[in-house]
């Protein structure tokens, strides 16, 4: 029986990007009064590492991960406000949750049912941001359609290796999928970018719209070519 059938989470939370209301460039938003500097640095970095959107590629979008120190859990979903703040294309953006070690654990080390929580909507207006808290439903039934590449990359994560995957856009199916077979050990300290431009090195599962330039022999890696999403 689930432990937990409804429960709260609570967390921090802040704003970084671009915006065409503003001429600030990058820069933080709004952040909850809550949010440590080294969180924000941290997201910064962990954004930044993301890339920049090549030519052809779908835009941001996803989920990103990543656990920072004294077991803080940042989860991050990118996207595009449209223009920047000079009114260039491809501009991007970033809500952030930090959670407690409790509100991890709590939500099983499961980014995917933070989703809903996510905001893409931001003006000039959001200068003040509360804490955040969410009451989650269950965990939807699992998806029972016949994916062979999942196996291999519970696998491959289970023994340490990266797993770089090509698509045409964010791998959120499969990567919900790899992430509820994990254990939940496995689940807690690694991380994901199911979209991003270029591989940093940071993240223990990535989907990427090329895979150019990639060590394919590298035994640190299992790198899979495009398929169905």
């Amino acid at each position: 029986m689930w432990p937990f059938s409804h429960p709260t989470i609570a967390f921090e939370q802040a704003v970084y990007g671009t915006f065409p209301f503003w001429h600030r460039g990058y820069d933080i938003l709004c952040s909850s009064p809550g949010c440590r500097a080294p969180w924000l640095s941290a997201m910064k970095e962990t954004c930044q590492r993301l890339g920049e959107r090549l030519r052809g590629a779908a835009p941001p979008g996803g989920l990103v991960t990543r656990w920072l120190d004294g077991g803080t859990w940042l989860v991050v979903r990118p996207f595009s406000p449209g223009s920047d703040d000079v009114g260039r294309p491809d501009a991007a953006a970033f809500h952030a949750l930090f959670l407690g070690p409790e509100s991890a654990r709590r939500v099983r080390f499961d980014p995917f049912r933070l989703a809903p929580v996510f905001r893409v909507e931001w003006g000039p207006e959001a200068t003040d941001l509360p804490p955040g808290s969410v009451t989650l439903a269950r965990p939807s039934s699992q998806d029972r359609e016949r994916d062979d590449r999942i196996d291999p990359i519970v696998e491959a994560i289970g023994r340490g290796r990266r797993v770089l995957i090509e698509a045409e856009a964010p791998i959120d199916r499969l990567a919900a999928r790899v992430w509820r077979a994990l254990p939940k050990r496995l689940r807690h300290r690694r991380s994901l970018a199911t979209w991003a431009y270029t591989d940093s090195g940071r993240f223990d599962l990535i989907g990427l719209p090329r895979l150019t330039g990639i060590d394919v022999s590298d035994r640190h890696l299992l790198v899979l070519p495009a398929d169905q999403e």
